[in-house]
């Protein structure tokens, strides 16, 4: 039970946390282990406890200090620097940061988590004890923090701000959607009507659906709306058979609530004002950048080795001294006065031995005949196209040049420390060994499938389906296709969608308009075929849809069932050009029609092609 000091219901899990880390100090750990057990287990031991509570932030600080002098490399008896701020390791790998999390915006992520919960599972029992104390008289959304609440009730109420910032109605029937005040627009950026209200006495979405077609009353909508927001409502699609409004995680494609995604809202919403100060001074370091980085075959430690020199966080004796830690001294390795990233790296006589060694002079002659510091020269590296490496093709000069780097890094510290070094002739030797290893150990096996289109199983019709969909104008076009067991084609329609909302909808309006027509020519067995996998799996049953497309998905479900027999099947690009080809047609023409017995021309050569493949099968 939680009491009135809630930081001594949760001091455990910080001497948890301690004997962990202690128990890894007596390991040798590499920087990639290291970053491997803070994320995997360390940030991960009060996580049940954050799904329920809402931890305090001097909780949160001490676990968070722990975590970062672990990774900083304190121990007992010394303290080393701090060389950046907590925040930005949180930064994502792809903006400049290490990816850890903040544990506070984590917290209310689990938080907003049983929130979704709350929501979707009314019948539960915390949801309905929950709702006869603190939200009788309505809906989660519209709760509030009443006095003397429980700790409980206060960290659920925490979570719910930031479900709000992410949560959306899903239309259905209407009858529960304020048009006015709840988020519902999807194309919208914040989700809800920019139209002033006025005099108007419409306030539910039901209002705007024509009760006899159920489909929107288009004349109302744009007397009502500015243009915009009418384009925007008329994109979303309608059910026929109208089901409850209900409501999905907005961010997510599918509609569904991820923590995630919940995290990265919240960690937006807390540190998103420091987004300028990630990068190192004096460089740019851009997102292009960072994923190079991150997307090479190189060890974890090597990767992280060079995230340190590119933030120019290295701990040379130069860039000590700046920070009034020791004197400027001499490099350790040549000996000579200038002891920064670009002299050990690049033009040291030692390293540039070792890149002549490589074939490497040249293009490192290339990257540093411009007064670039050390950092922009690595930034300059990643930058190039993937080139191969004259010595070894199958090795990247760029991975090649950072694996390098982290090797001569690697050297001057045992010079440094007067260790045993290898000599200088075998460091170009082993820079290719590690390279080549590593690259050797992560290579994927490659399998070619087999794409082509494939006859339907006996007594079964074949329907492809495809769309197109073009953002920029809001528009779309779907194509169905039917043909039997040899491959002869029976029918075909295409539709011209003016008011589109995406291009997963425009996949699923795809297949419920073949399905309809499959059905209305009366066939029982359908092979229905798409090269969208979402919607074969969200048809068949496979995965849930929370998103727009919804109510389509829905209804495929409901003509299936009417058909009979429905077998839902993906399938590759290349085996549905057939339908890609009308589908693009329908756009470029703005045109709605179907065909039987006798395909469109635009279809021949193609039909053909497949009928060639069904008879070499």
């Amino acid at each position: 039970m939680v009491g009135s000091d809630r930081s001594d219901c949760f001091k455990h899990f910080i001497e948890r946390l301690k004997q962990r880390i202690q128990g890894w100090m007596e390991k040798q750990l590499s920087v990639g282990g290291k970053e491997i057990l803070l994320k995997a287990v360390a940030q991960a031991i009060p996580v049940f406890a954050m799904s329920v509570f809402c931890l305090p932030k001097g909780i949160c600080k001490e676990i968070t200090d722990i975590i970062a002098s672990f990774w900083w490399g304190d121990d007992e008896e010394n303290n080393k620097t701090h060389w950046y701020s907590w925040w930005k390791l949180c930064y994502p790998k792809s903006e400049g940061g290490m990816g850890f999390r903040d544990l506070y915006s984590f917290n209310l992520a689990l938080l907003a988590k049983q929130c979704r919960r709350l929501i979707t599972s009314p019948e539960s029992l915390c949801a309905r004890v929950l709702k006869a104390k603190y939200f009788s008289n309505g809906g989660l959304l519209q709760a509030s923090l009443k006095n003397r609440a429980s700790f409980t009730w206060q960290s659920i109420m925490k979570g719910l701000e930031v479900f709000k910032k992410g949560y959306i109605w899903r239309v259905g029937n209407g009858n529960e959607i304020n048009i006015w005040s709840d988020p519902w627009i999807p194309s919208s950026p914040n989700r809800m009507i920019i139209t002033p209200r006025g005099q108007t006495v419409v306030s539910v979405v039901s209002d705007l659906i024509d009760p006899h077609t159920g489909l929107w009353d288009e004349q109302l909508i744009n007397m009502i709306f500015n243009p915009v927001d009418a384009r925007r409502i008329l994109q979303i699609p309608l059910s026929l058979h109208a089901f409850d409004d209900f409501i999905a995680w907005h961010p997510d494609k599918k509609g569904m609530f991820s923590v995630r995604i919940a995290y990265r809202i919240q960690w937006l919403h807390k540190f998103g004002a420091h987004e300028n100060d990630i990068s190192r001074p004096g460089g740019s370091s851009t997102p292009a950048v960072w994923s190079t980085l991150w997307k090479l075959q190189i060890p974890c430690k090597v990767s992280i080795f060079c995230w340190h020199l590119l933030h120019g966080i290295l701990p040379l004796k130069g860039i000590l001294a700046n920070r009034h830690v020791g004197a400027i001294g001499g490099c350790p390795i040549c000996h000579k006065s200038s002891k920064d990233i670009r002299h050990l790296f690049f033009t040291c006589i030692h390293s540039r031995g070792m890149w002549s060694r490589l074939g490497l002079i040249d293009f490192i002659n290339t990257a540093t005949n411009v007064d670039r510091s050390g950092s922009v020269i690595m930034e300059y590296i990643l930058f190039i196209d993937q080139t191969p490496l004259p010595l070894m093709p199958t090795l990247e000069i760029k991975q090649v040049v950072v694996v390098g780097c982290w090797y001569l890094w690697w050297t001057r510290r045992l010079i440094t420390h007067n260790e045993s070094c290898p000599p200088m002739v075998r460091w170009p030797l082993s820079v290719l060994a590690i390279t080549r290893n590593y690259q050797r150990a992560m290579a994927k096996i490659v399998v070619t499938e087999e794409e082509r289109w494939l006859k339907p199983d006996p007594k079964f019709i074949k329907l492809n389906v495809d769309a197109a969909f073009f953002a920029e104008q809001g528009v779309g076009a779907t194509a169905e296709i039917i043909r039997d067991e040899q491959g002869i084609f029976l029918a075909a329609q295409c539709k011209f969608i003016p008011y589109a909302a995406d291009a997963m909808t425009s996949e699923a309006m795809a297949m419920r308009d073949g399905l309809n027509l499959a059905n209305s020519l009366g066939f029982q067995r359908v092979e229905a075929e798409s090269d969208s996998l979402t919607v074969i799996n969200c048809c068949s049953g496979q995965s849930t849809w929370w998103d727009v497309a919804a109510a389509i998905f829905a209804k495929c479900v409901d003509i299936s069932t009417l058909i009979g027999k429905v077998n839902f099947k993906h399938c590759f690009r290349s085996a549905n050009q057939a339908a890609h080809v009308l589908a693009n047609f329908s756009y470029c023409n703005k045109l709605s029609s179907s065909w039987t017995d006798e395909p469109p021309d635009c279809l021949v050569s193609k039909l053909v092609d497949d009928v060639s493949l069904c008879i070499n099968q």
